[in-house]
């Protein structure tokens, strides 16, 4: 299996842990599609596989950034409502 290929289904894994914590905590939805709106690629849709996914290399960046170290798994379902939540605060404090 090729890293590309790898790199995808770890980014799915985390698409859906995203979902996941939206399930929970419905409240959290219009911060998760802000952030997804920005992770966006231009003209995704015309593009397979035709979804709003991050490119993989910058995927693999944000990562690396956020967990410290290279190879670095996905981050948990608390690490993602807490980047959620301080996504709203920065944007309530900017407004």
């Amino acid at each position: 299996m090729s890293s590309a290929t790898t790199a995808r289904r770890v980014q799915g894994a985390q698409v859906l842990a995203v979902a996941g914590v939206v399930v929970r905590n419905p409240a959290l939805l219009p911060d998760a599609i802000r952030v997804g709106r920005t992770m966006a690629p231009e003209r995704w849709w015309a593009r397979p596989p035709f979804l709003p996914l991050p490119d993989a290399a910058y995927w693999h960046f944000r990562m690396v950034t956020v967990l410290g170290h290279e190879g670095a798994g996905t981050l948990s379902a608390e690490q993602i409502a807490g980047y959620l939540r301080w996504c709203r605060e920065m944007r309530l404090r900017r407004d």
